[in-house]
This record gives C-alpha cells, structure tokens and sequence, in this order.
C-alpha cells in the first residue's frame, strides 16, 4: 500500500512541474532576441521555435515568434500601403501575404496570453495587429487588457496611443483625445532639460540681469560686462610700442618722412 501510495505521488508531482528543458529553452529565447534584434528573423524564428520546443508553456518565446512574423507583415504593408510600389495583382498578392504573416502573429501572440495572462506585452501585440487589421473593437479590447497589466508592458505610453488610435478609427473622438493626452503625459521635458543642448533655452528664463546664456551648442561660460570683485579694468599695463623698421628712421632714430 506504501509503494502504491507512493508511485501516486511521484505521478502527481510530475504532472505538476513544467514538461521540457527550461534551461535550454531560456538559452534559445536569449539567442532568438538577438536574432531579432539584429533584424535576422529566418534565425530568429528558428531560435524561437526551438526554445518552444524545448518548453512548450514558454509564454516569451511564442511572443518573439508572433513579433517575426509581425515584421514580416509590416514590411509587405509598408510596400503596399505606405511606399505605393505595386498595384494590381501584385500589390493583391502582397496583401495576402501581409494578412497571412499577421495571422500567425497573431496566433502566437494569442498562445502567449493563454499561457500567461498577465502578459501586457503580448496584449499589446495583439491590439496592434489587429489595428493593422481594421478590427478596431478587438484591437481596444487588448490594449486595454494590455494596459491593466502594466507590471509586463514594456511602453505603456505606446499602448495607450495605440489604444487612441482604436477608438478614433470608432469615432469615439473624446476617448481617443483621452488615451492620447494621457500618451503625451510622459516625463518629457525633464529628460529634454538634461540634454546639453536644451539646457540653455531652460536657463535663459532665469538668468541674472547683465549675463548672457550660451548659444546652443555653444559652451557656457558667463560674460564679462563686470569686473570680478577686487580686479580694477582700467589698471591694465600699457603695451610696449613695437620698433619701427630701420629703413623708416635716419641714423639719429628720428622718422624719415615719407612721399
């Protein structure tokens, strides 16, 4: 009975823990990011279905192989929708493409969310796509479910202009000025203050009367309209007169007039 009781248990315990490799599966997720940083996304999608391999429940890794496929739609609609460069069958057969790659990102991006709910960046992604999509009430629908789990969201002002930008597209004007404004609310002037070039228009509102701020991208230093304290201007040496040549003058030193 002891023996039965513990064959139970170990069963137990291991449906509970992850099946796969997670170690293996982190160190394919790492090289898939790199991947898709350097924007090589044939290596990076293969980095990333390895590392779901290893880990099926690897929630970031099916979030890095929906943003391939993503840059894999946006590159065909920047070519048909924002260059112009095709028309006809061609720029049909672009769109189809475009909607096939958003697809799969889509459904990886909806696999991450169903493996970790909490996922904001995921959520994200999925009000994206389906921005690009046209479906304007879902994409609002994930942005918001995006911005309620702020702890997993890497730009949050992102989000929300995205989110504006559903519900302009819906005509719900006084929401999307909302999102937009609430964007616009990010710690933007301080980081501009820090910048050495900015710092000049911020500090010519409170300089002093008589000193003059430096031009952008000119090097501060005051100016010297006044004396520093305990130096007199006026007591400078008097500069030595040069010699004039010696053609100029006679044999007594006296100048030689000349015609």
């Amino acid at each position: 009975m002891a023996a039965f009781l513990a064959a139970g248990a170990a069963g137990c315990f291991a449906c509970t823990r992850p099946q796969g490799d997670a170690k293996k599966s982190e160190t394919r997720l790492a090289l898939a990011r790199d991947f898709l940083q350097r924007n090589e996304l044939e290596a990076a999608e293969t980095e990333a279905g390895k590392a779901i391999a290893y880990l099926p429940t690897n929630d970031e890794a099916y979030n890095v192989r929906g943003l391939v496929h993503f840059l894999r739609g946006m590159g065909s609609f920047r070519l048909v929708e924002i260059d112009d460069c095709l028309t006809g069958l061609d720029a049909e057969a672009l769109r189809t493409d475009m909607d096939a790659h958003f697809a799969k990102a889509e459904a990886d991006f909806r696999r991450a969310v169903e493996l970790a709910p909490d996922y904001g960046e995921a959520w994200s992604n999925r009000g994206v796509v389906a921005n690009l999509l046209g479906e304007h009430d879902r994409a609002a629908e994930h942005l918001i479910q995006a911005l309620s789990h702020p702890a997993r969201l890497v730009n949050p002002g992102l989000s929300r202009a995205h989110l504006g930008w559903a519900y302009f597209h819906q005509a719900d004007h006084v929401a999307a000025a909302k999102e937009l404004r609430q964007a616009l609310q990010l710690p933007l002037a301080l980081r501009l203050l820090g910048h050495r070039r900015l710092r000049p228009l911020h500090d010519a509102g409170r300089r002093r009367p008589g000193e003059r701020v430096a031009a952008v991208g000119e090097p501060g230093r005051p100016r010297r309209d006044r004396a520093p304290a305990g130096r007199d201007l006026r007591a400078r040496p008097r500069r030595r007169r040069r010699p004039r040549p010696h053609h100029l003058t006679d044999r007594r030193g006296r100048r030689e007039p000349t015609a």
